[in-house]
């Protein structure tokens, strides 16, 4: 992802990286009022799914994203 590429994802909130670099995700905000602030993480692998999952997911194809449609069937 580049400093310039723009996520489209309404539910992104951001790019999690350990600094061993063991874990890297994406955090999603579930948009509901819970009463607390809950986010969901989809955890990767490696870097390389981590660029990919961005790249398809969060900044073009966000509707076909299986977390995104999950949480906003449950909005309906």
């Amino acid at each position: 992802m580049s400093e310039s590429t723009a996520i489209k994802c309404p539910l992104f909130r951001n790019v999690i990286r350990t600094n061993k670099g063991q874990f890297q995700g994406v955090e999603c905000i579930q948009d509901q009022n819970l009463g607390f602030d809950v986010t969901h993480i989809v955890r990767l692998r490696n870097k390389e799914d981590l660029r990919d999952y961005l790249e398809i997911f969060c900044e073009d194809l966000y509707e076909t994203c299986p977390y995104y449609q999950a949480f906003t069937r449950e909005w309906k």
